[in-house]
């Protein structure tokens, strides 16, 4: 069962995107038979910066490096276990039943996920979460975001790898400008109710977020994650229009991040 602890580490470790808040929904887990072996990738940079971690403090440098690691294995983790679950989801996207069956699911697995990948990780170290989350706290959201993106770039295929800037930003626009007119109110109904109330609204608000993310991807064949990266690649967050709207985005994330943690 899913404790406070593990929602804030879950948080933390999702990075900028509302999409990694869990918040109280409580549930029991369907546990994986065994997780993927980390990657000689993975393998790799801990024996990098290892003796670093170990002999000294902890940098944000190396913090940064930390968590983009233990996403990246909480990915291959959710890959394993549930491979065809992007396909499944917007599948019944219509059947708002179904729908929310198949993102519970999604939750469930996910949540589950960068709990292993940061047991996993962080024992390599022999740090815990509060001391990442310490050292991370140094650094504003949107410079922790392109610092996870130049230590780690999502997947692409070949539909969209080659997106514009153009068509990246037409992108941001119809995400963006949907996100906030869709989940603005959720900030001000969630003030108004109990502590159990507001993990049912927010578990409401994870599903939103998610219709959202496959609503763009039916529109232009793209997920956020890899839209946000393509923001940074084609430089548009100077864009006065894509910084206006993702200013307004960042300050909802933060405040119902905040209210989470609280």
């Amino acid at each position: 069962m899913m404790t406070e602890n593990y929602s804030k580490a879950f948080y933390a470790l999702a990075g900028a995107s509302i999409t990694g808040i869990i918040g109280g929904v409580y549930y029991f887990y369907n546990l994986l038979k065994g997780e993927p072996e980390l990657s000689d990738e993975i393998e790799s940079q801990i024996e990098e910066i290892s003796e670093k971690v170990h002999t000294g403090e902890l940098s944000v440098d190396n913090a940064v490096k930390i968590m983009g690691m233990t996403n990246k294995y909480a990915e291959d983790i959710i890959k394993k276990s549930k491979p065809d679950i992007d396909f499944r989801r917007r599948e019944v996207l219509n059947n708002e039943e179904e729908y929310e069956k198949v993102c519970f699911e999604y939750l469930e697995c996910k949540e589950f996920s960068y709990q292993t990948a940061s047991n996993a990780i962080l024992n390599k170290f022999n740090i815990s979460m509060e001391d990442l989350q310490k050292v991370l706290s140094r650094v504003a959201p949107y410079e922790l975001e392109q610092r996870l993106y130049e230590t780690e770039k999502p997947e692409f295929d070949d539909n969209n790898k080659s997106m514009d800037g153009e068509t990246t930003k037409k992108a941001f626009i119809y995400y963006g400008t949907k996100f906030l007119q869709q989940i603005n109110d959720f900030n001000r109904i969630m003030m108004q109710l109990s502590q159990g109330q507001q993990e049912f609204i927010m578990f409401k608000l994870l599903i939103l977020k998610m219709r959202i993310d496959d609503e763009l991807w039916f529109k232009f064949e793209i997920n956020e994650a890899q839209m946000r990266y393509k923001l940074f690649e084609h430089k548009l967050y100077n864009d006065p229009e894509v910084k206006s709207l993702h200013d307004r985005i960042t300050r909802f994330d933060e405040s119902i991040g905040m209210q989470m943690q609280g």
